[in-house]
């Protein structure tokens, strides 16, 4: 293999990488390009790996711009002429340990931005992180055991002072900041104050429709983009937003309210979960749960030890003193609390989703022991008298989990039951009870 000189730009290792010395030196290039795994390509660089290591392979030349020394390389948003790169380093710090100054030196992960040209234009960070719509990227590090925040552009340099916390909202396009040892505000894309710095806590929630939540002397409130106030601060939290209504937390409790600041139910209890698929209202008092519809009607008293409202489509699994029953959507016990344990012949989230459960409304249930199928009705299809139940394909006797043909049009027709009286010989059934020969 013969080799080609090339001449690039590189760091001086001090002893890793260093930005403060950059100086002229010759980086061969080989000629045999079979170990190089190009990643992503943007332009005319890829980001390459090279017996594991990470560099930037210039495709019209052919040649590493940036030696395969590092542990990760990324595009820094999409800019084919920076790049953000991964490495690790010896880092010895001084710490207080029950009242004594100790040196602690351990392997620390470090970011950099570095450019084609080989130079490393920015500080050392602990992270780096960027987003598709921002030109800008929020940087962490470190000093003096506190962790600090502040915003770099394409060039590495800092664009905004040092915050105790920043975080940038990509659907306002906002960034939400803290102040070092200060108060809480929000700034534009343009890094221009929209929200006045004047809040002990601040926080834009992104999955509960970007709500901006904010606290003042240990109280919690609600405000828009124009810093007008939505909800007083005058609440101990605000636990989620739903429509145009607020769960909140007021003298220890948890309320409803509208947007308007009004209770729209008037009932108070130790949490309130959000509404379900049926709009219905979890709820837990006193370590017990139970169920209350939109008006505020108690559908399931507040009696459970657990309410399981996610196991099947519009039905309700409470769970009470270790025995277990079925509710309906409007709150009727449809299978008396008396089983051990119920499980669905369909016990698979993925199938519940694309079948109508009216189809296949059977569940083995285990009563004083012992494992019988009934349906939705509390009939007895199959009776308590098996040690063990499952359904199979009648067809080829494989279960319902591992069966791929099942399907929404399946109905139990295509189904049997195998069974074992004694935990070890089993047999199949049908709905009928009656055995079914091999």
């Amino acid at each position: 293999m013969t080799n080609k000189k090339i001449s690039l730009i590189s760091i001086c290792l001090l002893p890793f990488f260093s930005w403060s010395q950059v100086e002229s030196e010759e980086v061969y290039a080989p000629d045999d390009y079979t170990d190089i795994h190009k990643t992503e390509t943007i332009g005319n660089y890829s980001i390459s790996r090279k017996s594991n290591k990470y560099g930037v392979y210039k495709n019209s030349s052919k040649t590493f711009v940036i030696p395969p020394n590092y542990e990760r390389i990324d595009f820094f948003i999409n800019k084919d002429t920076v790049f953000i790169a991964s490495f690790s380093e010896m880092e010895t710090k001084t710490e207080k340990l029950f009242k004594q100054v100790v040196k602690r030196t351990r392997n620390v992960s470090k970011q950099v931005l570095i450019n084609t040209r080989n130079e490393i234009i920015s500080k050392k960070y602990q992270y780096i992180q960027t987003n598709k719509k921002n030109k800008l990227a929020i940087a962490s590090f470190s000093k003096d055991t506190i962790s600090y925040k502040e915003l770099i552009n394409v060039r590495g340099k800092e664009v905004s002072k040092r915050f105790q916390f920043l975080d940038y909202n990509l659907n306002l396009n906002v960034y939400c900041v803290k102040e070092i040892n200060g108060k809480a505000g929000i700034l534009n894309s343009e890094l221009e104050i929209i929200i006045p710095f004047e809040y002990d806590f601040l926080e834009i929630r992104h999955n509960d429709n970007n709500t901006i939540v904010v606290r003042n002397n240990n109280k919690y409130g609600v405000i828009d983009l124009d810093n007008n106030i939505l909800i007083p601060l005058s609440y101990e939290g605000i636990r989620s937003q739903f429509e145009d209504n607020y769960i909140v937390k007021l003298n220890k409790k948890q309320v409803i309210i509208n947007g308007q600041n009004k209770i729209v139910i008037d009932s108070f209890f130790d949490r309130i979960y959000n509404p379900d698929l049926n709009g219905n209202f979890a709820l837990k008092d006193n370590g017990k749960y139970g169920l209350m519809n939109s008006i505020g009607n108690l559908l399931i008293p507040v009696e459970n030890n657990k309410i399981y409202f996610e196991k099947i489509p519009n039905y309700y699994v409470a769970k009470k003193d270790k025995l277990f029953g079925i509710y309906n959507k409007k709150g009727e016990l449809i299978i008396p609390i008396l089983y051990n344990h119920l499980i669905l012949v369909v016990n698979d989230s993925k199938l519940l989703k694309t079948i109508d459960y009216n189809l296949i409304n059977r569940i083995i249930a285990l009563k004083d022991g012992k494992a019988g199928v009934i349906d939705m009705n509390n009939n007895i299809i199959i009776p308590f008298k098996y040690s063990y139940i499952e359904l199979v394909n009648r067809k080829d006797k494989r279960s319902l989990i591992d069966d791929v043909k099942f399907s929404k049009n399946s109905t139990l027709k295509n189904y049997i039951y195998k069974v074992s009286e004694n935990g070890k010989d089993s047999y199949f059934i049908n709905e009928k009870n009656e055995i079914i020969k091999n």
